[in-house]
């Protein structure tokens, strides 16, 4: 490549052409980045004094730069009715606290609809709607799954010896969790996270609990030494399996939980295996009817509390876990319970009844319990005070109808099982971010940088130095550097911790890191 400092021509009128009469050029075979010449009191690197690499940055994932989120600090997001029948978000405070954030969201979705609004306008007209479940299961589906592989679903259950589904058959529901984009930035980091999930069953002998505790097999290494990971659509698919941190404790071929998808930040459950380890409420199915009187309500020392002066038999077909309609009246109010049997006392958040319960005075009324078809009343609900408004769908078993109008918000089963962990580590998640280093070595000569590069420092008309101090052998000090480009732009300042004594007696190799 040549280099031309001044080039002289003159115009040829035969030709039209300008002829060159003399030029002033080099040969060059330089960086071409540096062809254009240096910024004044500059020196170039060296290519082979630059070194660049590319390392992963890991940082808590929640808000805060926390790594972890706790069972008490699981609040539910405020959304409108109409987004709520596809996710609800999940805040690290209440939602009108001022440092509020959204951490995550959850969603259910079926592959057929179930569990969502499918009638139309009125509630008597044939299910012909797709229900938002539908959309949720199918939007995933068309992200995650290979073309070949969407028409017949998620199939993460079949995956283990154990399934609940059997070899070959699709998970008809699913659970996912959604990270924000913004905070996991290039991905979430495997092999670094646990998700803790609990479930109550309410029974008539009390509340009993279980727990189910998750994490990814990416740091597990089988098929003779083949890393687990899937190639999909959406980047490397893992394994969610039980365990923590990484450490797996029941391997992917006995049974699969979910699917991980890093790169997405997205956490996919098959509802079958959640459901079976943490079943809590019922999958709904009523039976028919039947009504019985079991026994009076009377009025305990709460307000709005009641129980019954004596033990309750329950009729025939009644039994744990059923739905039924509780029904009491009486001068002081009505009031209606539609719910499952389960292990405390009714109350006005909803009903959770027992065989036996027992009080003192003043009969409000007679205690009717009947089984019965009508779904659409059950719903998940949250409450971040009081633990009896979750007692109903502390559980995975969602609530399937998909009469007109029903909302059984099945996603917020997912937020109930992360609440119940209480003040324990419910999820512990990273972020993981590539940064590109670069490390400069800028070499300085003996015969560089011993004289300051303020114009202040000479005048005349010879532009001699003004100070004798300077004349001779100076002492001069470095105290910061400044990389350019070879357009001659300051791209970026680097202070030093202390000045840096120079002469020309004395050499020095400042090393300059950038990440970025």
């Amino acid at each position: 490549m040549k280099i031309y400092n001044e080039i002289i021509t003159i115009f040829n009128e035969n030709t039209g052409l300008w002829d060159t009469i003399s030029e002033d050029s080099y040969n060059y075979n330089g960086p071409v980045a540096l062809a254009q010449g240096l910024p004044v009191h500059a020196t170039p690197v060296s290519s082979t004094d630059t070194i660049a690499d590319t390392v992963k940055h890991t940082a808590g994932y929640f808000t805060g730069g926390d790594g972890t989120l706790s069972g008490v600090e699981i609040h539910t997001g405020s959304l409108s009715a109409s987004n709520e029948k596809y996710y609800f978000n999940v805040c690290q405070l209440d939602p009108s606290a001022s440092k509020s954030e959204v951490q995550f969201a959850v969603t259910f979705g079926h592959i057929a609809g179930s569990g969502s609004d499918q009638y139309g306008d009125t509630v008597d007209s044939p299910a012909n709607l797709i229900g938002q479940s539908q959309a949720i299961y199918k939007q995933y589906s068309s992200i995650l799954l290979h073309e070949d592989e969407q028409a017949a679903g998620f199939k993460i259950s079949q995956q283990g010896s154990s399934s609940v589904l059997g070899s070959d058959i699709r998970d008809d529901y699913i659970y996912v969790l959604v990270a924000k984009k913004e905070k996991f930035k290039d991905r979430v980091n495997k092999k670094s996270w646990t998700l803790r999930l609990s479930g109550s069953e309410w029974g008539v002998n009390g509340v009993t609990g279980s727990e189910l505790v998750l994490t990814d097999d990416s740091n597990q290494w089988t098929n003779n030494s083949k890393s687990g990971s899937v190639a999909t659509p959406s980047g490397p698919r893992f394994n969610i399996v039980s365990g923590a941190l990484g450490v797996v404790h029941t391997d992917s071929t006995v049974k699969t939980y979910g699917w991980f998808y890093p790169e997405r930040g997205l956490f996919v459950l098959s509802g079958a295996e959640l459901s079976a380890s943490l079943p809590s409420g019922p999958d709904f199915p009523g039976s028919g009817s039947t009504s019985e009187i079991v026994g009076a309500l009377t009025a305990s020392n709460a307000s709005n509390y009641f129980s019954s002066s004596t033990a309750l038999t329950l009729p025939a077909g009644i039994a744990v876990g059923d739905i039924v309609e509780i029904l009491s009246s009486s001068a002081a109010g009505v009031y209606n319970f539609t719910t499952q049997i389960s292990g405390s006392a009714p109350t006005t958040d909803g009903f959770t009844g027992s065989v036996a319960w027992t009080g003192a005075s003043n009969t409000l009324g007679r205690l009717t319990a009947s089984i019965g078809n009508d779904t659409t009343n059950i719903t998940a609900s949250f409450s971040n005070t009081n633990h009896s408004t979750r007692s109903n769908s502390s559980g995975f078993a969602p609530n399937l109808h998909a009469g007109g109008g029903s909302d059984p918000k099945n996603a917020l089963r997912f937020v109930n099982c992360l609440r119940n962990v209480s003040s324990d580590n419910v999820f512990v998640l990273r972020s993981e971010e590539d940064a590109t280093e670069e490390t400069h070595f800028c070499r300085i000569k003996a015969q560089d940088y011993n004289f300051s590069a303020n114009p202040t420092f000479s005048g005349g008309s010879d532009h001699k130095v003004r100070h004798k101090l300077m004349h001779g052998n100076p002492s001069t000090f470095i105290t910061g550097v400044g990389l350019y480009n070879s357009a001659g732009n300051l791209l970026a300042v680097a202070q030093l911790s202390k000045p840096l004594l120079k002469t020309f007696a004395s050499e020095a190799t400042i090393k300059v890191k950038l990440t970025y």
